[in-house]
């Protein structure tokens, strides 16, 4: 006896279902869509649904023609086309807006296509409300904009924990330095204090630019292997002691294009969130190696898959004997300062994101309750490239001594820029926005041999403000100073461009040695 095909059961069940008019007819009638019959241009049936929403019971539509229902303008667009359906038998969707009985106008999607009915062709057509779907749109839309305020605080509420905490400790040194500046030992602590709080603070800011992927990074080629055995020593203190470190590493990596303090960064925070997925449990952190050929299906399965070109990627693993995580928290893992432990931790696994991201690279996360976790860093492998140019010596003075002008609205960075350029034997000229620079150098461009502009300033930025010098002296040499990364602002100059950029916040030494470098 021969097996039944599956395709001849389907076929089977549909011809049943199709032949229970009763079935068929709950379905229409309960349709939460609104659903006629026209044929000859009359309405030959309408559901519950269309008729509660045009304000008629049923029998005072059937028979009336369809027009009648339709605003004017809507019976000039489809004029003449159901009469042209039914004579094509080709499906059509469009646009209409009814009239109800109170006179009210809806608007609906209305798709049609011919059937059989009563021996005669006939339109089904089927009326989606377009105004519902456009609630639920800005229903939605509203969900999401919910969701992205939240992310925000608590974004805020993290950054501004962190900075806190550090402007705490520049605030309470610089006391004690104005309390006791007669204890030099004592002052140049508190100095020396003042000066770390504050170059953690520009690694925050700089973790706020990576995770938005504009990082300042100074890419070169770098072996993966040799960023993870110079952190190897970082990497055991950030674990609980019960937790033991495995190393599985590829001989013969090839080299990454990479910024090695924000690779190392990477490296820091997957073993750290490693290391407390275990806790104070016994367990192992395990970090491997290796290269990988992602093609497309393997690479639509990660983060930041944005159009990531087919190829051999350099691979990281970080693998946890941990509690492993559900999809509630695994959907939350790079959201800002998202944490299962406690509050303010830093961006985490956010930044994480965000360099990989700036990186051109991608993360694929494997996890299970109770069956540990997995993160797999992609980075692609470096095909040749000059390596970063080394900072020059320190600044030695000139016989001639230059004149800078300092373009910024905020006082501190003039006064801090100022003083330093002062103490290097540099004559100074400060201005207070754009308007302001132009002014004073239209005066005295022939005696103004470098121009350190801000980037952001109001009314009038700092590429405004540049042009407006170049037009006063195309021979101008202008340093901009930015917070954001020199690749990012270099892409809003084309022709005249600054002869250098000074990433914020910057010390003595790099404004000096970067002044020297274009006044040779």
């Amino acid at each position: 006896m021969s097996r039944k095909q599956p395709q001849d059961t389907i076929s089977n069940a549909f011809d049943a279902f199709r032949s229970d008019d009763t079935l068929y007819k709950n379905l229409v009638e309960r349709a939460s869509d609104g659903i006629a019959i026209i044929q000859d241009s009359l309405i030959q049936y309408v559901n519950p649904y269309l008729a509660s929403q045009l304000g008629y019971s049923a029998s005072e539509i059937l028979g009336s023609p369809y027009a009648r229902y339709l605003t004017p303008e809507s019976q000039k667009r489809i004029a003449g086309l159901h009469q042209g359906l039914s004579r094509h038998e080709t499906p059509a969707l469009y646009e209409a807006t009814l009239v109800t009985k109170s006179r009210e106008e809806l608007t609906f999607e209305v798709n049609t296509n011919v059937i059989a009915f009563m021996g005669k062709p006939a339109d089904f057509v089927i009326f989606r409300s377009l105004g519902e779907r456009q609630e639920r749109m800005r229903i939605t839309e509203r969900m999401q904009q919910f969701q992205k305020l939240e992310s925000l605080g608590v974004l805020a509420g993290g950054i501004a924990h962190d900075f806190n905490n550090l402007l705490q400790g520049i605030l309470g040194n610089a006391d004690l330095a104005l309390l006791y500046e007669s204890d030099p030992a004592l002052v140049k602590t508190c100095l020396r204090d003042i000066k770390t709080a504050a170059m953690r603070a520009s690694e925050l800011a700089f973790q706020m630019l990576a995770y938005s992927g504009k990082g300042a990074f100074e890419i070169r080629n770098i072996n993966l292997n040799d960023v993870i055995s110079d952190t190897a020593e970082l990497l055991q203190v950030s674990i609980s002691k019960k937790a033991r470190l495995k190393y599985d590493l590829e001989e013969n990596l090839p080299d990454i294009r990479a910024d090695r303090a924000q690779l190392r960064q990477i490296i820091v925070n997957l073993v750290t969130n490693a290391g407390e997925a275990i806790g104070n449990s016994p367990g192992f952190v395990s970090l491997k190696t290796g290269v990988e050929t992602c093609d497309r299906q393997m690479l639509a399965q990660t983060y930041l898959d944005d159009d990531l070109e087919e190829g051999r990627y350099a691979c990281l693993k970080v693998t946890d004997t941990g509690a492993g995580m559900d999809d509630s928290i695994r959907d939350k893992i790079f959201d800002p300062f998202f944490t299962t432990k406690f509050t303010g931790r830093g961006l985490g696994l956010a930044a994480v994101l965000g360099i990989v991201r700036a990186h051109l690279g991608a993360i694929q996360v494997t996890t299970h309750p109770r069956q540990g976790t997995t993160f797999s860093v992609y980075l692609p492998i470096a095909d040749g490239g000059e390596e970063a140019v080394s900072s020059p010596a320190p600044y030695e003075l000139d016989t001639k001594v230059p004149t800078v002008l300092i373009v910024d609205d905020e006082s501190t960075v003039r006064t801090t820029a100022s003083r330093i350029l002062e103490r290097f034997g540099y004559n100074v000229i400060l201005a207070t926005n754009g308007k302001s620079a132009i002014q004073i150098y239209r005066q005295k461009h022939r005696t103004i041999d470098i121009v350190l502009l801000d980037m952001m300033m109001p009314k009038m930025d700092g590429k405004e403000t540049f042009e407006a010098l170049y037009k006063i002296d195309a021979s101008v040499k202008t340093i901009l100073m930015t917070g954001f990364a020199e690749e990012d602002v270099k892409g809003r100059f084309i022709n005249p461009r600054p002869l250098a950029f000074l990433q914020k916040p910057f010390g003595a030494k790099s404004l000096v040695n970067i002044l020297k470098e274009i006044n040779e």
